[in-house]
């Protein structure tokens, strides 16, 4: 079987802000067509890891290459959907509008961007293409947003912690959506909902700073310890750190 290529290439990544380091010698390999889990305590690097395949911002070492190409192009075939989404809920726009927004500025041979139609099809809310944003639920706003990473045509997604304040219902049935998106794109997805996700999921990595995976493919108690300190770990339903990732921790 051919080897699927490399979408994400980090090597010896180092970040520190204000001379505090941030991110210490990280290195990821993803492969295209993954869905990779990548969890952590808070403050442990996972959006400046975002920020860095994004190009937003500069490295003290290392480097990022998406398709094998530096930030500054590569963050193109990215469609992002951040932690936080500021809006004001007195400004009209409509979701179809917000969708709309995704093809601003792109220029990217391989990314090949969707109507605003499809993507909220492929989200579930066609219906609500003229819905003004503010009367959308939660879970409907986080879809939303998606379906604007998906609308930039970008065959690399990133989610940061996207179930962060959704109910329950909501948390399922985004996870449901991005299983099934998965099946078609590259996925990398920072959550703290580890028991969820993992089944979901072909891969976990875990980040305190430093990139940290066990050789046997497994999450361990172990291991856990080390990435969220003696006593705190997530509650884990046969999650897993597949090798395939060529993860590399120095």
């Amino acid at each position: 079987m051919t080897e699927a290529a490399l979408a994400i290439e980090v090597e010896g990544l180092s970040v520190a802000y204000d001379g505090e380091a941030v991110l210490e010698n990280v290195s990821l390999r993803v492969r295209e067509g993954d869905f990779l889990a990548l969890i952590g305590p808070n403050g442990g690097g996972k959006t400046t890891l975002f920020r860095s395949l994004l190009g937003l911002v500069t490295p003290e070492a290392g480097s990022v290459r998406i398709f094998g190409q530096g930030p500054a192009l590569g963050r193109l075939l990215i469609g992002y959907v951040p932690q936080h989404v500021h809006f004001d809920p007195a400004f009209p726009i409509r979701a179809g509008e917000v969708v709309d927004m995704a093809r601003l500025g792109l220029k990217s041979a391989r990314a090949t961007p969707l109507s605003t139609g499809a993507a909220l099809e492929r989200v579930g809310l066609a219906d609500r293409a003229q819905a003004p944003f503010a009367t959308l639920s939660g879970g409907q706003r986080q879809k939303v947003f998606v379906a604007r990473a998906l609308a930039t045509g970008a065959p690399i997604l990133l989610l940061d912690e996207p179930t962060a304040h959704l109910d329950p219902g909501s948390v399922e049935s985004l996870y449901d959506l991005l299983a099934a998106l998965g099946r078609e794109r590259t996925i990398i997805i920072a959550t703290h909902d580890v028991g969820m996700i993992s089944k979901r999921v072909r891969s976990v990595a875990c980040l305190n700073r430093t990139l940290h995976f066990h050789e046997s493919g497994e999450l361990t108690d172990e291991l856990l310890s080390r990435v969220y300190g003696p006593g705190h770990r997530p509650i884990l339903h046969d999650a897993r750190v597949l090798q395939a990732h060529e993860h590399k921790h120095a």
